[in-house]
């Protein structure tokens, strides 16, 4: 109707009657309803008076603007649970004279704007199953594309640990033995005294330490796969 309007000039007593030739003898089958046009595609009006049988040829060429790609968002899929670290998020494609807009849910800090090809995130608050951040692009003629989106889990940072084994040893003592609790998912780096060495378990929740004859701290840091770090 819209286009039969358009070609009419909405002018009393015509009929419109489409055609996909420019002779008018191969009428368009349904009109109402055309599907998978491509771009370029010409079509032909027959417009005629009612009243005179005077008749005319409007031509209406379709030019179709492209949607654009997927454009995946690149950044961390899992970040640490901390109020000031910052973030890098971005489409993975910047393309030229392309807009674009973020959705960011209330829980995270958005740093800057949300309408650049990029977004600075923080992670103030753990989530159970982690957020969804999007973003939307859209081509300088004004098609939008497929909504892209990352999930994000946020993992919280390891608590602090305390340190199972002796305060006093002998010089030069051998094989002893030092624990933390086992926490699923955590990794744990030992630091000795000088002097001293670890003959096993580094990376683990128990190491067997070899002293010489310094004295010092032996200290633990866990961290998470993501690389969360707790307190040593």
């Amino acid at each position: 109707t819209d286009f039969n309007d358009d070609v009419s000039l909405n002018a009393a007593n015509r009929s419109v009657s489409w055609f996909t030739d420019s002779n008018v003898s191969v009428p368009v089958p349904n009109p109402a309803d055309v599907d998978n046009i491509s771009d370029g595609a010409t079509f032909y009006a027959r417009v005629e008076n009612t009243t005179t049988g005077c008749f005319n040829v409007a031509t209406v060429s379709y030019f179709i603007n492209a949607i654009p790609t997927d454009n995946p968002i690149v950044g961390p899929n899992a970040v640490c649970l901390d109020p000031t670290d910052v973030i890098f998020f971005k489409v993975d494609q910047l393309k030229p004279n392309h807009t674009y807009q973020w959705t960011i849910p209330p829980t995270a800090n958005v740093i800057g704007p949300t309408t650049d090809f990029y977004v600075l995130l923080q992670f103030p608050t753990a989530v159970p199953g982690g957020i969804t951040i999007e973003v939307q692009e859209t081509s300088p003629e004004g098609c939008p594309g497929n909504p892209q989106q990352l999930n994000i889990s946020i993992e919280d940072n390891p608590g602090a640990l305390v340190i199972t084994g002796p305060a006093e040893v002998c010089e030069f003592e051998t094989d002893v033995v030092f624990t933390v609790p086992l926490f699923a998912n955590l990794t744990y780096a030992w630091s000795v005294p000088p002097g001293a060495s670890i003959i096993l378990g580094q990376g683990t929740e128990e190491i067997r330490v070899n002293f010489g004859n310094i004295a010092g701290d032996v200290i633990v840091t866990p961290s998470t796969s993501v690389g969360c770090v707790g307190p040593t």
